[in-house]
Protein backbone atom coordinates (compact mmCIF):
# COMPACT_ATOMS: atom_id res chain seq x y z
CA UNK A 1 0.00 0.00 0.00
CA UNK A 2 1.41 3.28 -0.98
CA UNK A 3 0.21 4.99 1.84
CA UNK A 4 2.05 3.18 3.97
CA UNK A 5 4.75 5.78 3.06
CA UNK A 6 3.06 8.44 4.88
CA UNK A 7 4.63 6.89 8.03
CA UNK A 8 8.22 8.48 7.05
CA UNK A 9 6.86 12.16 7.64
CA UNK A 10 7.90 11.87 11.49
CA UNK A 11 11.32 10.51 10.04
CA UNK A 12 11.24 13.74 8.11
CA UNK A 13 10.45 16.13 10.62
CA UNK A 14 12.84 14.66 13.12
CA UNK A 15 15.76 15.06 10.71
CA UNK A 16 14.60 18.99 10.03
CA UNK A 17 14.10 19.70 14.15
CA UNK A 18 16.00 22.28 16.24
CA UNK A 19 17.25 20.06 18.26
CA UNK A 20 18.52 17.53 15.80
CA UNK A 21 20.03 19.91 14.04
CA UNK A 22 21.75 21.54 17.14
CA UNK A 23 22.88 18.37 18.52
CA UNK A 24 24.51 16.89 14.82
CA UNK A 25 26.45 20.58 14.58
CA UNK A 26 27.57 20.34 18.58
CA UNK A 27 29.07 16.90 17.85
CA UNK A 28 30.61 18.45 14.68
CA UNK A 29 32.51 20.75 16.48
CA UNK A 30 33.59 18.62 19.01
CA UNK A 31 37.41 19.22 19.00
CA UNK A 32 39.94 16.53 17.65
CA UNK A 33 43.44 16.33 16.43
CA UNK A 34 42.12 13.91 13.53
CA UNK A 35 38.91 15.80 13.08
CA UNK A 36 39.39 16.01 9.00
CA UNK A 37 40.20 12.12 8.96
CA UNK A 38 38.05 11.35 10.98
CA UNK A 39 34.73 12.76 9.30
CA UNK A 40 35.91 12.22 5.98
CA UNK A 41 34.14 9.42 4.20
CA UNK A 42 36.04 6.98 2.81
CA UNK A 43 34.81 3.54 0.77
CA UNK A 44 36.05 1.35 3.86
CA UNK A 45 33.34 3.66 5.70
CA UNK A 46 30.79 1.33 3.87
CA UNK A 47 32.75 -2.00 6.15
CA UNK A 48 32.21 0.20 9.66
CA UNK A 49 28.48 0.79 8.88
CA UNK A 50 27.55 -2.62 7.64
CA UNK A 51 29.04 -4.10 10.97
CA UNK A 52 27.08 -1.48 12.94
CA UNK A 53 23.80 -2.04 11.62
CA UNK A 54 24.17 -5.88 11.76
CA UNK A 55 24.71 -4.98 15.11
CA UNK A 56 21.46 -3.46 15.91
CA UNK A 57 19.45 -5.85 13.81
CA UNK A 58 20.93 -8.76 15.99
CA UNK A 59 21.04 -7.08 19.14
CA UNK A 60 16.88 -5.86 18.06
CA UNK A 61 16.30 -10.27 17.28
CA UNK A 62 17.70 -11.01 20.47
CA UNK A 63 17.49 -7.99 23.25
CA UNK A 64 19.07 -10.74 25.91
CA UNK A 65 21.00 -7.68 27.79
CA UNK A 66 19.33 -4.42 27.91
CA UNK A 67 22.05 -1.58 28.83
CA UNK A 68 22.92 1.81 28.23
CA UNK A 69 26.63 1.69 27.65
CA UNK A 70 28.27 -0.50 25.62
CA UNK A 71 32.34 -1.46 25.04
CA UNK A 72 32.44 -2.49 21.20
CA UNK A 73 33.51 0.90 19.23
CA UNK A 74 34.77 3.07 22.52
CA UNK A 75 38.13 4.73 21.39
CA UNK A 76 37.59 3.96 17.85
CA UNK A 77 38.25 8.22 17.06
CA UNK A 78 41.58 8.12 19.17
CA UNK A 79 43.36 5.35 18.08
CA UNK A 80 44.28 4.19 14.81
CA UNK A 81 43.99 0.68 15.56
CA UNK A 82 41.11 0.44 17.15
CA UNK A 83 39.77 2.52 14.01
CA UNK A 84 41.66 0.08 11.36
CA UNK A 85 39.76 -2.75 12.83
CA UNK A 86 36.47 -1.55 12.25
CA UNK A 87 36.72 -0.26 9.30
CA UNK A 88 38.56 -3.33 8.05
CA UNK A 89 36.71 -6.06 5.43
CA UNK A 90 37.34 -8.70 7.73
CA UNK A 91 34.94 -11.80 8.57
CA UNK A 92 32.88 -9.86 10.47
CA UNK A 93 32.42 -7.78 7.80
CA UNK A 94 31.27 -10.72 5.62
CA UNK A 95 28.54 -11.77 8.68
CA UNK A 96 27.51 -8.69 8.71
CA UNK A 97 26.90 -7.91 5.48
CA UNK A 98 24.99 -11.19 5.17
CA UNK A 99 22.86 -10.59 7.81
CA UNK A 100 22.45 -7.24 6.38
CA UNK A 101 21.26 -8.93 3.32
CA UNK A 102 18.83 -11.45 4.33
CA UNK A 103 17.29 -9.21 6.78
CA UNK A 104 16.43 -6.53 3.58
CA UNK A 105 15.12 -9.19 1.34
CA UNK A 106 13.12 -11.31 3.82
CA UNK A 107 12.12 -8.44 5.47
CA UNK A 108 11.27 -7.07 2.05
CA UNK A 109 9.32 -10.12 1.02
CA UNK A 110 6.90 -9.48 3.86
CA UNK A 111 6.97 -5.82 3.95
CA UNK A 112 8.58 -3.69 2.01
CA UNK A 113 7.50 -0.60 3.44
CA UNK A 114 8.69 -1.49 7.16
CA UNK A 115 11.92 -2.80 5.73
CA UNK A 116 12.58 0.68 4.04
CA UNK A 117 11.66 2.17 7.51
CA UNK A 118 13.76 0.25 9.86
CA UNK A 119 16.93 0.15 7.32
CA UNK A 120 16.55 4.47 6.72
CA UNK A 121 16.23 5.02 10.23
CA UNK A 122 18.72 2.73 11.30
CA UNK A 123 21.18 3.88 9.00
CA UNK A 124 21.49 7.50 10.65
CA UNK A 125 23.43 5.74 13.77
CA UNK A 126 25.36 3.82 11.31
CA UNK A 127 28.23 5.74 12.19
CA UNK A 128 28.84 6.85 8.79
CA UNK A 129 30.44 10.19 9.65
CA UNK A 130 31.87 8.64 13.35
CA UNK A 131 29.74 11.02 15.75
CA UNK A 132 27.71 10.49 18.99
CA UNK A 133 28.03 7.43 21.34
CA UNK A 134 29.24 4.36 18.64
CA UNK A 135 26.31 1.68 19.50
CA UNK A 136 24.07 2.59 21.75
CA UNK A 137 20.14 0.43 22.03
CA UNK A 138 18.53 3.67 22.96
CA UNK A 139 19.00 4.31 19.00
CA UNK A 140 16.49 1.58 18.01
CA UNK A 141 13.57 3.35 19.29
CA UNK A 142 12.29 4.82 15.83
CA UNK A 143 13.61 1.87 13.90
CA UNK A 144 12.66 -1.27 16.38
CA UNK A 145 8.40 -0.46 15.15
CA UNK A 146 9.17 -1.49 12.23
CA UNK A 147 11.09 -4.39 12.71
CA UNK A 148 8.06 -5.77 14.95
CA UNK A 149 5.60 -4.69 12.25
CA UNK A 150 7.94 -7.48 10.12
CA UNK A 151 7.82 -10.02 12.67
CA UNK A 152 4.36 -9.99 13.84
CA UNK A 153 3.33 -10.65 9.97
CA UNK A 154 5.86 -13.24 9.85
CA UNK A 155 4.39 -15.06 12.71
CA UNK A 156 0.61 -13.83 12.01
CA UNK A 157 -0.42 -17.48 11.50
CA UNK A 158 1.17 -18.78 14.22
CA UNK A 159 -0.41 -16.84 17.34
CA UNK A 160 1.43 -18.94 20.03
CA UNK A 161 5.00 -17.67 18.81
CA UNK A 162 3.54 -14.21 18.63
CA UNK A 163 2.28 -14.60 21.92
CA UNK A 164 5.38 -16.11 23.24
CA UNK A 165 7.94 -13.23 22.05
CA UNK A 166 5.46 -10.71 23.46
CA UNK A 167 5.43 -12.41 26.60
CA UNK A 168 9.37 -12.57 26.58
CA UNK A 169 9.66 -9.16 25.28
CA UNK A 170 7.19 -7.53 28.29
CA UNK A 171 9.03 -10.28 30.92
CA UNK A 172 12.57 -8.45 29.77
CA UNK A 173 10.65 -5.09 30.17
CA UNK A 174 9.45 -5.87 33.83
CA UNK A 175 12.96 -6.51 34.94
CA UNK A 176 14.58 -3.28 33.34
CA UNK A 177 11.75 -0.53 34.67
CA UNK A 178 13.13 -0.86 37.90
CA UNK A 179 16.82 -0.30 36.88
CA UNK A 180 16.15 3.24 35.62
CA UNK A 181 14.78 4.42 38.81
CA UNK A 182 17.39 6.74 39.56
CA UNK A 183 20.95 7.30 38.87
CA UNK A 184 22.68 4.96 40.93
CA UNK A 185 20.56 1.98 40.11
CA UNK A 186 21.38 2.57 36.39
CA UNK A 187 24.86 2.53 36.64
CA UNK A 188 25.05 -0.12 38.97
CA UNK A 189 22.72 -2.08 36.30
CA UNK A 190 25.37 -1.35 33.75
CA UNK A 191 28.26 -2.82 36.03
CA UNK A 192 26.33 -5.49 36.28
CA UNK A 193 25.94 -5.38 32.38
CA UNK A 194 29.17 -5.07 31.52
CA UNK A 195 31.64 -6.17 34.10
CA UNK A 196 34.42 -5.93 31.38
CA UNK A 197 34.13 -2.09 30.44
CA UNK A 198 36.66 0.38 32.38
CA UNK A 199 34.88 3.17 31.86
CA UNK A 200 31.23 1.24 33.44
CA UNK A 201 33.67 1.43 36.46
CA UNK A 202 35.02 4.58 36.52
CA UNK A 203 31.47 5.67 35.96
CA UNK A 204 29.91 4.27 38.94
CA UNK A 205 32.92 5.63 41.20
CA UNK A 206 32.46 8.97 39.88
CA UNK A 207 28.78 9.28 40.77
CA UNK A 208 30.03 8.18 44.35
CA UNK A 209 32.59 10.51 44.27
CA UNK A 210 30.21 13.52 43.91
CA UNK A 211 26.70 11.90 45.25
CA UNK A 212 27.90 13.52 48.33
CA UNK A 213 30.87 14.74 50.15
CA UNK A 214 33.32 11.83 50.87
CA UNK A 215 33.69 12.62 54.70
CA UNK A 216 30.15 11.32 54.79
CA UNK A 217 31.03 8.21 53.20
CA UNK A 218 32.31 5.26 55.88
CA UNK A 219 35.79 4.06 55.49
CA UNK A 220 34.44 0.59 53.61
CA UNK A 221 33.08 3.29 50.49
CA UNK A 222 36.18 5.29 50.04
CA UNK A 223 37.87 1.69 49.89
CA UNK A 224 35.30 0.87 47.11
CA UNK A 225 35.65 3.88 45.05
CA UNK A 226 39.50 3.43 45.31
CA UNK A 227 38.96 -0.15 43.91
CA UNK A 228 36.42 1.02 41.12
CA UNK A 229 38.78 3.17 39.80
CA UNK A 230 41.93 0.75 39.78
CA UNK A 231 39.49 -1.73 37.93
CA UNK A 232 38.56 0.60 35.44
CA UNK A 233 42.48 1.39 34.66
CA UNK A 234 43.14 -2.29 34.40
CA UNK A 235 40.08 -3.01 32.08
CA UNK A 236 40.57 -0.26 29.59
CA UNK A 237 44.45 1.48 30.24
CA UNK A 238 43.68 4.00 27.73
CA UNK A 239 40.76 5.16 29.00
CA UNK A 240 41.33 9.08 29.36
CA UNK A 241 37.95 10.07 31.37
CA UNK A 242 39.29 7.05 34.02
CA UNK A 243 42.31 8.26 34.84
CA UNK A 244 41.22 11.88 35.27
CA UNK A 245 38.43 10.06 37.44
CA UNK A 246 41.16 8.71 39.88
CA UNK A 247 43.23 12.01 39.66
CA UNK A 248 39.93 13.59 41.08
CA UNK A 249 39.55 11.24 43.41
CA UNK A 250 43.11 11.51 45.07
CA UNK A 251 42.36 15.19 45.01
CA UNK A 252 39.18 14.71 46.73
CA UNK A 253 40.76 13.26 49.35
Amino acid sequence: NPWGLLLFIPLIIFLNGKRFKAGYKCRLDIPSGKKEDIVKFTPLRLCLMTKVVARYIFTALVPMKINFFHKWGEHNRDYKDIYDDLHAPDKLFLSSLILCITTFVVGSMINFEMTMWFFLSIALHSQFNLIGQFFAQRYLYIALPALCVIVGQLFAPFPYIIMFIAGWMALKTHQSIPKWKDQESLLLHELEMNPDRGETHSLVAQYYMYAQNLNSYPRWMINRISMLLRRSIELDPRSWESHMNLAAFFGLI
